[in-house]
C-alpha cells in the first residue's frame, strides 16, 4: 500500500452540475468504499457541497482529494525521458504550446510520470490548471469547513494499458483511449465499464449498489492516491495553494517545536535547579567552615588565655610566702620618693622588688635616695629610659634584700685577695 494504504480518505469529482465522493476506509487486507454519495448543483454550489460533505460524513482529520472539470482545464499525456521533478515542469511549461491553441496567464501544471517504456520514453499524463479554478474551490471549502489536500484531475491516474475513459461530467463528447482524446463511441461503453470494474473490485471492496460507470473518476482517484507511488508524485501532482490546504500538520508541527521547547526549557530549568542547590550547598558548607574556624580561632586564644592565667596560678601557688612587713616596706618606699616620681607598676618576688617608676625628674640618685631602708633593700639594678620628646622618665629599678648584696660584696672581696 502507498503512503495512504493504511488511512482513511476521501476523494470527491466535481463538475457544474453534479458532485461525486466516496469514503474509503481499511476492511480487512484491503481498501473499501464505506460510503458514497451523488448530489445534484441546482443553482447553489455552496449548498451542495455541504450536503455532500454531511453525507459522507468524515472529519476534517481525514485527508480530502478533489479533482473535475472546469473551464481552463486541460489534460493531455506526452513523450518525454526519465527525468528529476523540477526538470520535467521546465519542460512540460516549454512544451504546453504544442498541446494548447491558448494558455491562461496564470496557470498551472500537474503531471504524473508513467512507467518507462523499452526504448527509454516515459509518458507523462498533464494537466494544466488555471488559478481562476482556486476561487471556485476556496469558496466550495468555506461553505463546507473542509480543506483540500489536492487538486487531482481524475484522468492523471490513467495508465497506458488502462481501458478507454469517459465520463460525460469530465468531457461531454470524448473519451480517453491510447494516450489520445477521441470521440466517445457509446456502443464500446458497456465493455469497457466491465474491464474497469475488473479493475477496480480487484484493488478495493465496492459495494453491490454502487454504480461504477457513475464513480470512474472517483475510483480512479482513490487508485492514485492508495498507490505505492503516490509519495513520490505528490510534488508533481501539488498545485493548491497553502491557503487552501489543511492545516493540521502544521498545527502537528508547532505543538511539537512547543513541546520541544517546552521539554529544552525543563531541562535547562531542572539543571539551572540542580545547579543551584549545589551552589547553594556548597556556599551552605563553606560558611559553616569559616564559622568553624571562626570559633577555633576564638578557642584557641581562650585557651591561651586560661593557660597563661593558670600558669600564674600556678606560680602563685608554688611561690613562697613573702615578709610579714611587705606593707611597711612599701609604705617607706612610697615616703623616700620624691614628689615628682610616681610608681607605676610594683611587683614583689621570692627575693627581689621590681619597680617601675615615671618621673620629670632625670638625676634622681636612687641608691643615695634609699639609703634610709639600705639595713633592708639596696639598689640591684636601675634602668632609664625617655621615649622620644617626652618629658617624664620611665625607671626600673630592681630592689634586692641586703644580705644578699653583703654576700656578694663578701664573696667578690675574697677573690680580690686570692
Amino acid at each position: 500500500m502507498g503512503i495512504l494504504g493504511n488511512r482513511s480518505f476521501v476523494t470527491v469529482v466535481f463538475s457544474e452540475k453534479i458532485l461525486r465522493g466516496a469514503y474509503f476506509d481499511r476492511k480487512g487486507n484491503r481498501l473499501g468504499v464505506v460510503r458514497y454519495c451523488e448530489v445534484e448543483v441546482s443553482g447553489n454550489r455552496d449548498a451542495a457541497w455541504k450536503k455532500l460533505v454531511r453525507e459522507l460524513d468524515f472529519s476534517s482529520t481525514v485527508p480530502l482529494f478533489v479533482g473535475g472539470n472546469a473551464p481552463g482545464v486541460t489534460f493531455f499525456r506526452t513523450n518525454s525521458v526519465a527525468m528529476d521533478t523540477q526538470s520535467r515542469r521546465s519542460a512540460l511549461e516549454m512544451e504546453l504550446g504544442r498541446h494548447m491553441l491558448s494558455q491562461a496567464p496564470d496557470h498551472k501544471i500537474q503531471f504524473v510520470p508513467l512507467s518507462e517504456r523499452s526504448n527509454g520514453e516515459v509518458p507523462v499524463n498533464v494537466c494544466v490548471v488555471p488559478e481562476s479554478l482556486f476561487s471556485l474551490l476556496a469558496s466550495a471549502f468555506s461553505s463546507c469547513s473542509r480543506r483540500a489536500d489536492n487538486f487531482i484531475y481524475p484522468l492523471l491516474a490513467l495508465k497506458e494499458d488502462d481501458p478507454a475513459f469517459y465520463q460525460s461530467e469530465i468531457e461531454e463528447s470524448f473519451e480517453f483511449s491510447e494516450g489520445q482524446w477521441r470521440m466517445h463511441q457509446s456502443a464500446n461503453a458497456p465493455a469497457e465499464i466491465e474491464k474497469w470494474s475488473d479493475i477496480f473490485e480487484e484493488l478495493f471492496y465496492i459495494p453491490e449498489d454502487m454504480e461504477i460507470e457513475k464513480y470512474l473518476g472517483v475510483l480512479l482517484m482513490a487508485r492514485l492516491v492508495s498507490s505505492d507511488d503516490f509519495g513520490s508524485l505528490r510534488d508533481g501532482i501539488r498545485v493548491l495553494p497553502d491557503q487552501l490546504r489543511p492545516v493540521r500538520f502544521r498545527n502537528h508541527l508547532i505543538c511539537g517545536g512547543i513541546l520541544l521547547l517546552l521539554l529544552i526549557a525543563n531541562l535547562i530549568w531542572g539543571t539551572w535547579m540542580k545547579w543551584s542547590r549545589s551552589g547553594a550547598g556548597y556556599r551552605d558548607i563553606n560558611g559553616e567552615v569559616v564559622r568553624m574556624d571562626q570559633n577555633t580561632k576564638k578557642i584557641k586564644n581562650q585557651l591561651k588565655r586560661e593557660s597563661r592565667a593558670h600558669k600564674e596560678r600556678l606560680r602563685i601557688v608554688a611561690s613562697k610566702a613573702g615578709a610579714h612587713d611587705i606593707l611597711t616596706d612599701l609604705a617607706d618606699f612610697s615616703r623616700l620618693l620624691p614628689a615628682s616620681a610616681m610608681v607605676t607598676s610594683y611587683r614583689r618576688g621570692e627575693e627581689d622588688i621590681d619597680i617601675v617608676i615615671s618621673s620629670e625628674d632625670e638625676n634622681i640618685n636612687f641608691p643615695q635616695l634609699l639609703k634610709p631602708i639600705a639595713d633592708r633593700w639596696r639598689v640591684g639594678q636601675v634602668q632609664q629610659r625617655q621615649r622620644g620628646n617626652s618629658t617624664s622618665v620611665t625607671v626600673n629599678l630592681k630592689l634586692v634584700p641586703a644580705e644578699k648584696e653583703k654576700k656578694k660584696t663578701v664573696k667578690a672581696g675574697k677573690r680580690e685577695r686570692k
